[in-house]
């Protein structure tokens, strides 16, 4: 009787490393798919976004003014305090997490 058991026990470690590595593959496209993303995504995105939001002085004010209910009420404080989040170092990056 032991003896039929061996075999049974060999295929059980024999799946338990087929399993094994398509864990280790899983793990390795998630970990490419990951880099890829990074590096089409969100690096270019993060450029675009400092680049508009929070370099250029005209777009809190010019976007402000066209959701403000008077364009002529909104005043330089205004487009300061919603440009002050963008100064900050690394802001973009909150947005791509």
């Amino acid at each position: 009787a032991p003896a039929l058991m061996l075999p049974s026990a060999a295929a059980n470690a024999h799946k338990k490393r087929a399993i094994s590595h398509r864990g280790r593959a899983r793990r390795f496209v998630d970990w490419l798919l990951a880099a890829v993303r990074r590096i089409v995504v969100d690096i270019p995105f993060a450029y675009f976004l400092r680049r508009v939001v929070g370099k250029a002085s005209g777009f809190w004010m010019t976007s402000l003014q066209s959701v403000w209910g008077n364009p002529n009420d909104v005043s330089d404080t205004d487009g300061l305090r919603f440009q002050w989040p963008a100064i900050g170092k690394g802001w973009e990056r909150g947005l791509l997490a």
